[in-house]
């Protein structure tokens, strides 16, 4: 009789571990089929896309720019209408443009002195404004 218990006890567990690995797999199956039917869901979408395309192929697609085709963003434009003092987010704002591309028009703006860093963000530069004298000029001058 000591052999068949642990016999027994191995069956056991080999039975409680086919349990645990089928619910996984039954719980995987469950989780792909889910996924599936989302995925054709959007191939159904994309599908209806290209065939709505295919009637109409002189119709573009729709654009996701907020400007027209062909049109740049003038850099200038966008500074002469924010105010004295702004933030870089109001010039997200104000171009719909991504935040990355936004840093790179401020960066141009300050290598061309057109605004200057401040604790609140950023400052026009006065153009007609004539810049602080330098200590040593006023002592070359007299």
């Amino acid at each position: 009789m000591t052999r068949k218990a642990p016999a027994l006890s191995y069956l056991y567990a080999l039975h409680q571990q086919a349990t645990r690995t089928l619910a996984a797999i039954n719980k995987e199956i469950t989780r792909r089929e889910a996924e599936l039917t989302l995925l054709k869901a959007e191939a159904t979408r994309w599908q209806a896309v290209a065939h709505a395309q295919q009637k109409n192929p002189s119709s573009p697609l729709p654009r996701q720019s907020h400007t027209p085709a062909g049109s740049r963003l003038q850099w200038d434009t966008v500074l002469q209408e924010l105010p004295e003092t702004f933030t870089a987010r109001v010039v997200a704002q104000k171009t719909a443009k991504p935040i990355g591309q936004v840093y790179v028009g401020v960066r141009r703006w300050m290598k061309k002195k057109k605004v200057k860093k401040v604790a609140e963000g950023y400052q026009k530069v006065m153009v007609g404004r004539s810049p602080s004298p330098i200590k040593g000029d006023e002592k070359r001058k007299s």
